[in-house]
């Protein structure tokens, strides 16, 4: 691409902004999309291969060509190191955005380090960086909390079936689309449910209290927020429920 073709962008993963560092990226790669997990699979006497979907996506590689402005060769090394450093101490999966994708983030994993390239009389070095990324863009919008305290909908404005956070306030049954969240009684009286986790829990004197034995639900699987509209519908003992819905596209 070259440095020319880079225009004033920056990304931020975990805490650290590229932009604090004098990096410029460029994009071509931040629009690049998952594999489907499928499997073709071949039958003896059978023309073609039947296709197993196992029903999600595969973690990719997103590359992001940067450039980061040293200031001459006296500099190259304490500059390239103090950014490979930072990047290299954000530990597991961290939030990745970017400017491209203002509204949107990845939760990804710096795991290659990179090697700097010198360039312009050693005032620049070309970058190559490189992230394990979950198939998943999050939208920002859906990591804001929708409390609710009467029947209603939630409208998922995507595609794709949503895994969403909620803390439920009292001990009785809350139903979603369909699926009926029975709180036992006996309990703390908020109860917190991560879909994505498949964990319920609760808060008590010594901390978190592991609550999945406490929690049931009429389909068998933890709450999900269908494409479109999702009816939220009250029973008795259940007064209000917050819910972060993590909407994504890929």
């Amino acid at each position: 691409m070259g440095l020319m073709g880079v225009s004033k962008h920056n990304f931020m993963f975990g805490a650290v902004d590229s932009a604090d560092y004098n990096v410029l990226v460029g994009g071509d790669a931040v629009y690049d999309s998952p594999p489907r997990d499928v499997e073709q699979v071949e039958v003896p006497g059978r023309n073609g291969t039947i296709t197993i979907d196992h029903g999600r996506f595969d973690n990719f590689e997103l590359s992001y060509q940067a450039y980061i402005w040293v200031g001459g060769l006296h500099l190259f090394s304490e500059t390239v190191n103090r950014f490979r450093n930072a990047l290299a101490s954000q530990k597991g999966y961290q939030r990745l955005w970017d400017s491209f994708n203002p509204g949107q983030y990845r939760l990804a994993q710096f795991v290659n380090g990179f090697d700097a390239k010198p360039m312009m009389n050693n005032t620049v070095a070309e970058l190559e960086l490189k992230f394990n990324c979950k198939p998943q863009r999050f939208l920002t919008s859906g990591d804001e909390m929708i409390e609710m305290t009467t029947i209603g909908y939630i409208e998922n404005p995507t595609c794709f079936e949503a895994l969403p956070y909620l803390e439920i306030y009292g001990n009785g049954t809350l139903e979603i689309n369909g699926n009926t969240i029975t709180i036992a009684s006996g309990g703390q009286y908020i109860t917190y449910i991560d879909s994505e986790m498949m964990e319920a829990y609760q808060y008590g004197s010594s901390g978190i209290i592991p609550y999945n034995s406490g929690v049931s639900f009429s389909t068998g699987e933890f709450p999900s927020l269908a494409p479109g509209p999702n009816r939220i519908v009250f029973g008795s003992g259940i007064g209000r429920v917050n819910i972060v819905p993590h909407w994504w596209v890929i």
